[in-house]
């Protein structure tokens, strides 16, 4: 079940970032909702859920997109890996720390985006990215932070997500 709902949230967010989302931009930048949805999952499940499901959001993502396969698998990876490592060492009853870390990994992946643009080849200043896309992105997503968050702390109330998988010797 946990499966399904997880494949469900990703099939959500990346029709969302790839329909609605274009149209809602501000200063030319649209919310990151998958990060939303990784950093939640970082938070509240851990490894291994996170970087599983920015793995695969990612994949889903870079086929939707057209893009190199590839390119955001990995960001979303290592962002859900990070969170998910970093999760027990904090409390995260306040939305204070989700939004901490949506907004450090809006940064993380943008470094990474100027990273590849790098090794590409890519004529692009970071400082416009930083200028124009790291802080609005960042501040837009980090807005809509609380909302998903408090959607994802509803959702792991329940058995069948909080539910871990162990293996027996036989």
């Amino acid at each position: 079940m946990r499966a399904l709902v997880v494949a469900l949230i990703i099939l959500v967010s990346v029709i969302l970032e790839t329909t609605l989302f274009p149209f809602l931009k501000l200063s030319g930048v649209a919310p990151d909702i998958m990060t939303t949805f990784i950093v939640s999952f970082g938070l509240l499940g851990g490894n291994p859920i996170a970087p599983i499901v920015g793995l695969i959001g990612g994949l889903v993502y870079d086929i939707v997109m057209g893009s190199i396969l590839g390119v955001y698998a990995l960001q979303y990876m290592l962002i859900g890996f990070m969170i998910g490592t970093l999760a027990d060492k904090f409390f995260v009853g306040d939305i204070i720390i989700p939004v901490f870390f949506t907004v450090l990994s809006i940064f993380l992946k943008e470094a990474i985006m100027l990273l590849y643009a790098f090794f590409m080849r890519l004529e692009v200043s970071a400082y416009s990215i930083l200028i124009k896309v790291a802080i609005p992105k960042a501040i837009y997503t980090a807005i809509l932070m609380p909302f998903i968050y408090k959607f994802m702390q509803w959702l792991y109330k329940y058995k069948f997500m909080t539910k871990r998988w162990y293996f027996r010797e036989s």
